[in-house]
């Protein structure tokens, strides 16, 4: 899935700049960061590069250095084609430099190597690109820009930045690969540091749990319900939602004359704040609830008749849950807690009244879906 989502963002980001007008390098001032927008042009069969805006590095500063105190950027090489006015060496060093910024230690990468060919003021930058097989050309009008070996430095380190692109697109065959490793990673991460913050995949929109309930109710004379529920969230945000719920419970005490069975109809609604730990999440909400109780008395002889006694009351309850996601399904258990306000009461001849009010507790498990 992470795969997928970055394959689309990328794609729309690459489709984006691809968009905008094309440039020239004269049209860039002296001390701009890129000639962004130009279009680029695959020489291989079937390739093809997007630009990608390249952070520029000051021109005063020095490259970075690898643990032996050595460039680790050596492997560049630039060679010039009927550039006369064109120092192929100081070209050279600022595109090491530039490299340099979005890969702290480009020895990690196979040998760079770009070709400038001049024909009046239109160069063709061309490279070979060890880390995806592949050659790819770039056409610059450099027109009576002030520091021309500059601006084809920053195009050809945006040319490399769209060619490793691919890599966070797809995985590429094996028979493809000629660097290794440490190189691709490398250079994913050059263009990861290049492109913006991908945002956050958002929120599941709506969960839908079914859940099995288990409660003892009247703690100061304890009643065990079984119980069932649905429960329909909506994420307002990473770590809250809102959801209604709509459950049932049912539940049978004794006595000397009889039993009464306990039936109680409940909806409510409430707020549950989350935090996410990988696949797994833990959650605290509180709801309130409208409740209809209803006992019913049966007898169990003649010198007995069963009644029935049914209300409305109100009940609150907190709650904490553990749950795990697969995909688009959810499974956990939860502790519970509330109250519930006064209702219909249970009159026993000789015996104890059955009543549900009072506080109690209860355990639920769970399980649902991510839509």
């Amino acid at each position: 899935m992470t795969r997928i989502l970055r394959a689309r963002w990328l794609g729309v980001a690459l489709a984006a700049i691809a968009s905008l007008p094309a440039v020239t390098v004269a049209d860039l001032p002296s001390g701009a960061s890129s000639p962004g927008g130009l279009p680029l042009q695959g020489a291989g069969p079937g390739n093809s590069a997007s630009g990608i805006t390249a952070p520029a590095s000051p021109i005063g500063s020095a490259p970075l250095r690898g643990p032996a105190g050595e460039n680790p950027t050596s492997g560049v090489s630039v060679a010039t084609s009927s550039c006369t006015s064109l120092r192929a060496e100081r070209i050279e060093e600022l595109l090491r430099l530039e490299i340099a910024t979005l890969v702290p230690v480009v020895a990690a990468l196979p040998p760079l190597e770009v070709d400038l060919l001049c024909e009046g003021t239109h160069v063709r930058v061309t490279l070979r690109d060890p880390v995806t097989v592949k050659i790819v050309s770039r056409d610059v009008v450099i027109g009576a820009t002030a520091d021309p070996e500059r601006a084809l430095a920053l195009a050809a380190s945006e040319l490399f930045l769209a060619s490793w692109a691919e890599l966070l697109i797809l995985q590429r065959p094996h028979d493809r690969t000629a660097a290794s490793d440490v190189a691709v990673v490398a250079a994913q991460a050059a263009v990861e540091r290049a492109m913006p913050s991908r945002p956050h995949a958002p929120s599941p929109f709506l969960t839908i749990d079914l859940m099995a309930i288990g409660r003892e109710r009247h703690l100061s004379a304890p009643l065990p319900t079984l119980g069932a529920a649905v429960r329909v969230g909506q994420a307002t945000g990473d770590q809250h939602q809102l959801f209604a719920v709509a459950g049932w419970e049912w539940g049978s005490v004794q006595r000397p004359s009889g039993r009464v069975d306990v039936n109680a109809t409940s909806a409510g609604a409430g707020i549950r704040w989350r935090v996410h730990f990988g696949k797994a999440e833990l959650g605290v909400s509180g709801a309130i609830s409208v409740v209809y109780v209803s006992l019913q008395g049966v007898s169990s002889s003649l010198d007995y008749f069963g009644a029935r006694r049914d209300g409305l009351t109100a009940e609150a309850a907190g709650t904490i849950d553990v749950g795990v996601t697969l995909r688009a399904f959810r499974l956990g258990a939860a502790l519970q807690g509330g109250a519930l306000a006064p209702g219909p009461v249970g009159l026993v001849d000789g015996a104890t009244s059955v009543q549900l009010d009072g506080g109690w507790v209860g355990a639920t498990c769970f399980a649902g879906l991510l839509l």
